[in-house]
């Protein structure tokens, strides 16, 4: 698998909550690795990158949501917090 391959991975969210009430839930959850550096060159079937399909990523949707890439944000957003 090349490094700019996206990945989907399956996992579990547990919440436990003791007080007031206790309270626990646990559900499935899946994700993706998207490299954002190379996510231009990621090829799918079924991802796309700003178009329609089953899994899209569009650059409006993330980061400054003006349409732009979202990388550079991104890496603003960690110089200026640290």
């Amino acid at each position: 698998m090349s490094s700019a391959a996206a990945r989907l991975f399956f996992g579990q969210v547990m919440h436990r909550r003791l007080r007031p009430v206790e309270n626990r839930f646990v559900y499935p959850v899946y994700f993706c690795l998207l490299p954002l550096s190379r996510i231009e060159q990621v090829r799918s079937a079924l991802f796309a990158v700003n178009r329609w399909n089953l899994f899209s990523f569009h650059f409006a949707d993330h980061g400054a949501r003006d349409g732009s890439h979202p990388l550079p944000w991104i890496r603003q957003l960690l110089r200026r917090e640290g």
